[in-house]
């Protein structure tokens, strides 16, 4: 017991009667702030009608995180005693022990639920296991909030759709646009086929056209004179061809529209094909062919069409005869089982493997070795095929390039392959389009043709110029050859490479050619002439049946000198050769004024004048060279000696020996005219060794002598006059006049 004095008496104290409490003191919310600037009701993250001090959920927007809580223990008889610790959940990691601080800041928290619990001790230092709790709820930014991603989600969605939408509407259009262009290439395809057959056909009435007018002509003018029973025979064998290609035409032009009909009627189709295959006899004949007709029976009866059928057999033995060499093999035959087959087989060129039905459209036609085969139009196996088809039947062919090929048609028999519409006849009358199509042989006393063929080959040296033809229509070369044979020697091919080669062979002074021969067509051999330096000076003259400007223009840009219409007028042939022939002479006089020095009016292209200043040069620099012959001369001009030749004898119509001397006399006489040259000494100067020929050669050439050509031209040198007691030497007459 303790007892104290007071003012009132003793106060007595027991402290056994003292004793200890463990009270845990109430823990609250003392404050919020944010951005360090206490909370109001305006920032709107406590739930309503929520205290501050019992806060147990607080929403933050995401822009600001950035709180500060305060917090207090309810101790007030040793508040210096209480600790504190804070930890949020989803962000530390581990109690945060602040001792007596009572304040948890964070900044830059994320969008998400955090829960922030505190704790304290009591006045004794032991913590409360009884936690504050305060939960946090950091709003995410409007592009991340739910709606946010929705929105993402179907604009994704919407974009995936576009996308595929796109996608699927890229592919429709580029599978349209290329069957679009699949459309388009084959109606370029068909367009520019159907340009080819209008220009073959142009091309073979335009050729057909120059051989019965010009004859016809010649005729007229002759008046009372004897006939040319052959000149007769090729306005007819023409004016029949013309006929056939018409026919063809319009055939063609029936069967492409649909406007023809089946026309069908009882028929022996054995008879129908040795007919149409006696119109060929002649033909094979002509070109040494085994042509054989093959038949076990004699009687084949068959409903069809028999103009159709006659027109589908000939077309097949035409284009046999046209594929078929000299010698070769031609067969028809005609087989009975349960349907009809036609067959025609040849031993031709045959037809490459690549080519498939193909054979069979329209104005297709077979290339082969990089050349057409013939000058078809491609229609008559398409005309083939579609009169089986009418028929019901069915056409197919097998071939080996090289070995020949063979062509099946199969036609049922009886009636039921008859559309309903159609009533078949029993007779049916034989067609009249097959003589029309079929070539009637005339013969004509060739005789007299022969021996005058027979006396220009024996001609083996000739003055006249000569003449190449290159034309694959061969009563054209004839023509022509009767045109130009009293003048020219005529050499002739049928093709491009056979033509490049004879001007290779013999450079003949002039060419004639078709612009469409097989092969190499006659601008593609201008362009080759005109490339090689031995060919090039040779003019060329084009036969087409175009007159368009873009090809006449095509022509001239190619190197023609010449574009001629079929059909031409034979004077108009002749003109432009001689024409031709007169610019080369033109040249040569050029030459030789420019040689003899007299005043040269005429005109000749750079390309001569270029070459004849370039030879004149280099013969003029090695004058003194005794070893400069025509070799070294050829060396330095770049060229060939025969390419030399041909181009020197071109300009000046002399041999390259003589063409060397001339400019060597050209030299002296610029020696003796412009400088005080003696005789000897220009003679010398320019390589001449013997003064007795050198003199011989300058009078040939310049009509004078060297001494009185020296006084008729050269120049006054060192005259001397006297002027007031003084000697001045003038140089020339213009110095004279004015002293």
């Amino acid at each position: 017991m303790l007892s104290f004095g007071g003012i009132k008496g003793f106060n007595i104290f027991y402290p056994d009667s003292i004793q200890s409490s463990h009270a845990f003191p109430n823990l609250l919310i003392t404050g919020i702030r944010i951005f360090n600037k206490p909370v109001t009701p305006a920032d709107n993250i406590l739930q309503e009608e929520q205290s501050l001090y019992l806060a147990d959920n607080v929403i933050l927007p995401y822009d600001k995180a950035f709180i500060s809580i305060d917090f207090g223990a309810l101790e007030f008889t040793a508040p210096e005693k209480i600790s504190y610790a804070y930890k949020l959940e989803g962000w530390d990691k581990t109690w945060n022990y602040t001792d007596k601080h009572r304040t948890a800041s964070y900044s830059n928290l994320r969008e998400g639920n955090y829960t922030l619990r505190i704790k304290s001790t009591n006045a004794a230092g032991i913590w409360n296991k009884r936690e504050r709790v305060v939960h946090l709820q950091v709003l995410p930014p409007w592009y991340r909030t739910w709606w946010a991603y929705g929105v993402y989600a179907a604009l994704v969605a919407g974009l995936l759709y576009a996308c595929n939408y796109y996608r699927t509407n890229h592919n429709r259009l580029k599978f349209e646009l290329s069957i679009a262009g699949v459309k388009a290439d084959k109606e370029a395809e068909l367009n520019e086929k159907k340009i080819s057959f209008f220009t073959n056909v142009s091309h073979e009435f335009r050729t057909r056209l120059t051989l019965i007018i010009n004859p016809i002509k010649e005729l007229l003018e002759r008046k009372q004179e004897r006939v040319n029973i052959q000149e007769l025979a090729a306005v007819y064998r023409n004016a029949h061809r013309l006929m056939s290609l018409v026919n063809q035409v319009l055939l063609f032009r029936k069967a492409d529209s649909g406007e023809d009909v089946l026309k069908a009627g009882r028929l022996n189709i054995a008879a129908v094909c040795e007919e149409v295959y006696r119109s060929f006899v002649h033909q094979a004949k002509t070109k040494k062919i085994e042509y054989v007709f093959a038949c076990a029976t004699k009687e084949i009866e068959l409903y069809g069409d028999r103009e159709k059928l006659e027109i589908l057999l000939f077309n097949l033995l035409s284009n046999a005869f046209k594929f078929t060499p000299a010698s070769g093999k031609i067969a028809l035959r005609v087989q009975e089982e349960e349907q009809v087959m036609l067959s025609v087989e040849d031993s031709g060129c045959g037809i490459p493997a690549e080519t498939g039905d193909k054979l069979f459209d329209k104005f297709y036609q077979v290339y082969g070795s990089g050349k057409t085969n013939t000058g078809g139009f491609g229609i008559g196996l398409y005309l083939v095929k579609k009169f089986a088809e009418i028929h019901n039947g069915e056409v197919s062919y097998q071939s080996e390039p090289g070995k020949g090929t063979i062509f099946r048609v199969l036609l049922p028999k009886g009636k039921e392959h008859l559309p309903a519409a159609c009533n078949a006849e029993d007779n049916v009358e034989p067609s009249a389009i097959l003589n029309e199509l079929r070539d009637t042989p005339i013969v004509v006393d060739e005789a007299t043709e022969n021996r005058s063929e027979n006396l220009l080959k024996g001609a083996l040296v000739t003055d006249k110029d000569s003449l190449l033809l290159i034309e694959d229509n061969g009563e054209i070369r004839q023509y022509v050859k009767q045109i130009f044979r009293s003048n020219y020697t005529i050499y002739e091919a049928a093709n491009g490479e056979d033509g490049l080669a004879l001007a290779q062979e013999h450079v003949p002074d002039v060419i004639i050619s078709d612009l469409r021969i097989p092969g190499m067509d006659g601008l593609e051999l201008c362009s080759k002439i005109k490339k090689n330096p031995s060919l090039n000076h040779i003019p060329i003259i084009l036969l087409a049946a175009s007159s368009s400007p873009e090809v006449k223009l095509k022509g001239i840009e190619s190197g023609a000198v010449a574009y001629i219409t079929k059909p031409f007028e034979k004077e108009m042939l002749i003109a432009r050769v001689e024409s031709v022939l007169k610019t080369r002479d033109s040249l040569q006089r050029y030459f030789y004024n420019e040689v003899t020095l007299k005043t040269n009016k005429l005109k000749i292209s750079a390309e001569h004048s270029d070459f004849l200043a370039a030879c004149i040069e280099i013969i003029e620099r090695n004058m003194e060279d005794p070893n400069f012959k025509v070799k070294a001369f050829a060396r330095e001009m770049g060229m060939s000696q025969s390419n030399l030749y041909i181009k020197v004898k071109e300009i000046s119509g002399r041999s390259v020996n003589d063409f060397m001397r001339l400019i060597r006399l050209r030299k002296v006489a610029r020696l003796l005219i412009d400088k005080d040259y003696r005789i000897n000494e220009a003679a010398f100067e320019a390589g001449f060794s013997d003064i007795k020929h050198f003199r011989e050669q300058f009078k040939k050439l310049f009509g004078l002598n060297p001494s009185d050509f020296i006084k008729k031209y050269r120049k006054t040198l060192h005259k001397r006059y006297t002027l007031k007691g003084q000697v001045i030497e003038g140089k020339d007459k213009a110095d004279d006049e004015t002293v």
